[in-house]
């Protein structure tokens, strides 16, 4: 069982740049593209947002619900300006424009982490976990069900401190079901099973199908659901593992005189990582000139009534 490791509830959803609407994003989707649940337009999404809703994740999970929070330091205290103390659950808002590959890509994701653990979806007991490389495994204590699920081989760029993600989109001991272009439908799809070949006949909001040949279960992946239209336009819960403690953390106790409010810490964090130089007045010019040569002149003096004081001669 995995002690080190701490986890946090997220849902998250971006507005679709073709019909407005909010859309889920119900897994870590860092392929450089998203699908609007409700009109189904594939559109690019910058993956450096992620970057961020995953800091804000990260710090959650670490710092809220409590005044240290879970790796708190032994001389340095972070009570009076940690945002999250007073909190569970916090939301993360993006909005402009990212720049990748020399395009403009906008940004619009709404991330809510909140403070929980995984449990059995039938059971309702804590899971337990073990850690295999890039893999998490699951089990449930009660009714013994395993999974697996394995991280995005990138996600570790956009956030050192993630180990572990849980949702249906990442697990690695459920096969994937294949999708070609229906011929007696055009402009449908057709699903076969990645084991057999067969024909899938597939249920309203069915996320998991059987083979009716082989009997065989597979996972219909999300951007397939929303072709189909049975995806939920409502973002749902899944869940991310962190190890360590957060960037967040290491700035408060870097600079413990940033304000504790939470609609400005973002800012504040930021100003912590990039500060700005200060420009020199003319006055502070003048110091910088004059004061070294004032001290010059004030120990030459002092050299000179202490040498007439021993009677030396200095000849001029």
């Amino acid at each position: 069982m995995l002690r080190c490791v701490y986890w946090v509830r997220v849902s998250a959803e971006f507005q679709c740049r073709a019909c407005g609407h909010a859309s889920p994003l119900n897994y870590l989707d860092l392929d450089g593209s998203v699908c609007c649940a409700r009109c189904g337009l594939d559109q690019a999404f910058a993956a450096s947002s992620w970057r961020e809703a995953l800091e804000h994740a990260h710090a959650v999970a670490d710092l809220a619900g409590s005044a240290e929070g879970r790796h708190p330091s032994a001389w340095l205290s972070i009570a009076g300006e940690n945002p999250f103390k007073d909190v569970t659950s916090a939301a993360h808002h993006q909005s402009g424009f990212a720049v990748e590959r020399g395009m403009q890509v906008p940004q619009s994701m709404v991330l809510t982490a909140s403070l929980a653990e995984p449990q059995c979806e039938g059971c309702g007991v804590p899971l337990a976990f073990q850690r295999l490389g890039p893999e998490l495994r699951s089990s449930c204590p009660r009714c013994s069900q395993t999974r697996s699920y394995r991280l995005p081989p990138n996600a570790q760029s956009f956030a050192p401190g993630l180990v572990g993600v849980m949702t249906e989109e990442h697990r690695t001991d459920q096969a994937i079901t294949r999708v070609a272009d229906d011929r007696e439908k055009p402009g449908a799809i057709a699903l076969t099973c990645p084991t057999c070949g067969g024909g899938l006949q597939v249920a309203a909001g069915e996320r998991v199908v059987t083979c009716d040949y082989c009997h065989k279960s597979s996972r219909i992946p999300e951007k397939t659901l929303f072709r189909l239209g049975g995806a939920s336009p409502r973002p749902e819960p899944w869940w991310l593992a962190f190890d360590g403690p957060s960037k967040t953390r290491r700035l408060l106790e870097r600079d413990p005189a940033l304000p504790a409010d939470l609609g400005t810490v973002s800012a504040d964090i930021q100003a912590v990582q990039s500060p700005k130089k200060k420009k020199l007045t003319p006055l502070d010019l003048a110091l910088v000139v004059m004061l070294p040569l004032l001290c010059l002149l004030v120990a030459g003096a002092l050299d000179y009534f202490v040498l007439q004081e021993l009677g030396v001669v200095i000849p001029l």
